[in-house]
């Protein structure tokens, strides 16, 4: 159920539906990964964020289901810490190259790889329109960090 009220949204979902049998009550260290995919109902979760955002993500990253990611803003450094971890790692399986597009606070300044894959942390070529940068990483094989800073 979608709502709009003066320039706010919300979105109400009634479950998050687990893909699979849920694991017995106990502690979590009895939860092993797995249980560490998405819901089925995922693709419903992230068009009602879409919505509810009007479209406006500060990030969009394209690549496989087993890629987890996460963002983390430094503003007192002007950066954002994009996390990647390849879920698949153990079946030496890499990502594939990783499309990202962040809208940042002000134009970008640099894009910047760190990653136990690479043995130097090279500046990544970027395309940037305002304040939007879009760029692409190398395919993570275990994890990276892409360093967007403005």
């Amino acid at each position: 159920m979608n709502k709009e009220a003066g320039l706010g949204r919300s979105v109400y979902l009634p479950a998050l539906r687990f893909d699979g049998a849920l694991p017995e009550p106990g502690g979590y260290g009895q939860i092993g990964s797995r249980f560490w995919k998405r819901p089925a109902n995922w693709e419903q979760f992230v068009a009602a964020i879409r919505w509810a955002a009007r479209d406006e993500l500060p990030v969009r990253i394209g690549g496989p289901g087993f890629l987890a990611a996460n963002l983390v803003s430094q503003l007192e450094k002007r950066r954002w810490m994009l996390h990647l971890v390849n879920y698949h790692a153990r079946t030496g399986k890499p990502t594939g190259a990783i499309e990202v597009t962040c809208r940042l606070p002000a134009p970008a300044k640099e894009v910047r790889l760190y990653s136990p894959d690479t043995e130097r942390s090279p500046a990544i070529p970027a395309k940037t329109e305002g304040t939007t940068v879009t760029f692409t990483l190398p395919p993570v094989t275990v994890y990276s960090i892409a360093a967007v800073s403005w």
